[in-house]
């Protein structure tokens, strides 16, 4: 709730961007990735736009990657192994950082820069 708070004000108020959480949504499944204590892969998936602690706001269509599912499967794999729960960051290493490296990874380019 505080953060919807900031976000509108900072959207509203001072014209800035604001603190949001993003996914990519491939094949039916939006994959994003966080925080996690134990010694594992923060990378997670939900059904679209109803990851449980985050709120929606929007979609922005990236484009269709053309790759089947086997292959975004063994992309998913690598990304795992590089994005480990405890090593997120809430300024270096979040959700942004990762859904730009996949959307990438997927021949899609970068997400929005808000």
């Amino acid at each position: 709730r505080s953060i919807s708070r900031l976000n509108k004000a900072l959207r509203d108020v001072l014209r800035l961007g604001g603190v949001f959480h993003t996914g990519v949504e491939v094949c039916g499944i939006e994959w994003s990735y966080g925080y996690c204590e134990e010694q594992r892969s923060g990378v997670f998936s939900s059904r679209p736009r109803q990851c449980p602690v985050h709120v929606y706001r929007e979609s922005v269509y990236l484009g269709d990657c053309g790759l089947g599912a086997l292959e975004i499967k063994s992309m998913l794999k690598l990304l795992r192994r590089e994005w480990m729960g405890p090593d997120y960051d809430l300024l270096r290493k979040n959700c942004n950082n990762f859904t730009t490296v996949f959307s990438n990874a997927l021949g899609l380019g970068d997400i929005p820069k808000w």
